[in-house]
């Protein structure tokens, strides 16, 4: 068993030229770089027993070599996927993938209690594949503290449809996880990225619902907030609440940039607010010696300028260009990752 502590982010670009000419200069770090094509299949029962208890399973194929693997329920604090994660060789030098996974070949305890395991295994069949090409570049800072860092680029297929993957991916494989976001942050001081708020198995299992199946995006409650509860809330309550604001926050990020308009724009605003005050609440703009005090001025002066900026009467246009461009630009990402890595850092403190 492995246990998984992964930063995904998406982007738009070609994420190799900026890594290899401007990130792995800075880093005081051994690299090894290789190029893999991996393809993908992922398997689930017709009830989706698997997807209901948070579990993923796939083959993957690399070069004739297939491997099962099963990612089970874990945490995933603002972004930051923890899990474990469950691996079987199925064999080198095969010409045909194997069908189906063998569920009988992962450790009996991984399962949750009523699975039925027979019954799993004579459902079991592939509902999407995923096929990318992946960059590795294996960062290693000493003996004691090594990272990940890939990017991938290829296609989510289901259901007849396809999603383009662009995404760079952070894996811890040794040491703390702090290591982790100082490498994404200086990755975002050279490229443009957001956080990747969905994995590639997630991605294939909302290609497979029709337009009538996918739920609306329920804007009124992403936005809605009783800040009453704040008063008496202990610190472990209102890191809770900072993640799950967080969390919408950056949804709302994501609909603004696909769809600007009032009601998008100002629902950004509105849970920026909220945002704010749970900052303020939790002590974190008070600590001057903090990266993320400074960070929370960067990104409030620079969205107080966008505030502040009057568009001409009847076009709005100017004003959602330069709101889409602070809310995907660095000082927001910045921010993001400064809140990622304190809630991550107080999870571990246990509160």
């Amino acid at each position: 068993m492995e246990y998984e502590i992964e930063l995904k982010l998406s982007t738009k670009v070609q994420a190799g030229t900026f890594i290899e000419s401007y990130l792995l200069p800075k880093l005081a770090a051994s690299v090894e770089q290789y190029e893999l094509e991996l393809s993908n299949s992922y398997f689930d029962t017709v009830q989706r027993d698997f997807r209901k208890n948070g579990m993923g399973l796939r083959i993957r194929g690399c070069q004739h070599e297939y491997e099962q693997t099963i990612k089970t329920a874990g945490n995933s604090v603002a972004g930051l996927a923890q899990r474990p994660e469950y691996n079987v060789a199925l064999g080198k030098g095969l010409l045909n993938p194997p069908t189906l996974p063998n569920l009988s070949l992962f450790p009996a305890e991984i399962w949750p209690a009523n699975f039925e395991l027979n019954t799993a295994q004579a459902q079991l069949h592939c509902l999407f594949e995923t096929h990318f090409n992946r960059t590795v570049y294996l960062l290693t800072f000493d003996k004691n503290s090594q990272i990940e860092l890939v990017w991938d680029r290829g296609q989510v297929k289901a259901n007849n449809k396809q999603d383009e993957i662009n995404e760079v991916e952070l894996e811890l494989k040794q040491g703390k996880v702090n290591q982790l976001f100082t490498v994404a942050r200086e990755l975002a001081r050279v490229m443009p990225l957001k956080i990747g708020l969905l994995s590639k198995a997630a991605r294939g299992y909302r290609l497979l619902k029709t337009d009538t199946q996918n739920e609306k995006f329920n804007l009124e409650s992403k936005v809605s907030f009783n800040e009453s509860k704040l008063e008496n809330a202990s610190r472990a309550e209102l890191h809770a609440y900072l993640a799950e604001r967080l969390n919408c926050w950056q949804l709302l990020l994501n609909r603004f940039e696909e769809e600007p308009n009032a009601k998008n724009y100002n629902a950004v605003g509105t849970v920026w607010l909220q945002l704010s005050l749970l900052l303020v609440k939790c002590g974190m703009t008070q600590q001057t010696t903090t990266q993320l005090k400074s960070d929370f001025e960067d990104f409030n002066q620079a969205w107080q300028g966008v505030l502040l900026k009057q568009p001409d009467v009847g076009d709005e246009t100017q004003q959602w260009s330069a709101a889409v461009a602070v809310l995907t630009g660095q000082f927001a990402i910045l921010l993001q990752l400064a809140i990622m890595q304190h809630l991550v850092e107080q999870q571990s403190l246990g509160s």
